[in-house]
């Protein structure tokens, strides 16, 4: 084979592996529908649970809420807990379903979890609250005090979504970008 055959076969390949990946890669965002989409507004079950909670006499604090579970009296299923720093706060359960939220209610995932019942902010409860053809999806990680939190918002999907799934972004969460108006993977591990 001369150089010059070579090179074109070699060119004719390079065209059809380009063609493949662009192909490959023109696949939609989301597999339909998406894995957790939010189809209704479910309503909370599972009891909360409690722990051992010792008061950090030791340290000098700013905020004291309570000393005790028993002093959280003042909503639903109170828990007293140490913030890590300079205050002991009392935690209560937010809502048992959407009706007490702006969008959605997320509920504790398991019977006797310590966890609270927390309003999530986003854009839509259900699907319902979407444009056509669009689901109301969890959203990506949000920045906390003192590490990422997972899912504290539910929005819209968009046509403009970069991504879709977890399995797409380098970091761990495909996010809603409020600036964008849709979801992007995070340049870090926490997006902003």
């Amino acid at each position: 084979m001369s150089v010059a055959s070579y090179s074109t076969v070699r060119r004719r390949f390079a065209l059809v592996s380009l063609s493949l990946t662009a192909v490959a890669c023109s696949t939609d965002t989301y597999e339909l529908p998406p894995q957790g989409h939010r189809t209704e507004s479910p309503a909370c079950t599972f009891g909360r649970g409690t722990y051992d909670f010792t008061f950090p006499e030791e340290v000098e604090l700013d905020v004291v809420e309570c000393r005790r579970h028993a002093d959280c009296t003042e909503g639903d299923n109170g828990l007293c807990y140490w913030d890590g720093y300079r205050a002991v706060l009392c935690e209560y359960d937010e809502c048992q379903d959407d009706s007490a939220c702006p969008f959605a209610c997320r509920c504790r995932t398991e019977e006797g979890s310590v966890a609270s019942n927390r309003c999530d902010f986003g854009t839509c409860s259900t699907d319902a609250d979407c444009e056509d053809g669009q689901w109301c999806l969890e959203d990506g990680w949000r920045p906390g005090m003192l590490m990422c939190e997972a899912g504290l918002a539910y929005t819209c999907t968009t046509p403009d979504d970069e991504c879709g799934g977890d399995d797409r972004c380098a970091f761990p969460r495909c996010t809603y970008d409020a600036e964008l108006g849709h979801r992007v993977c995070p340049e870090t591990a926490c997006s902003p």
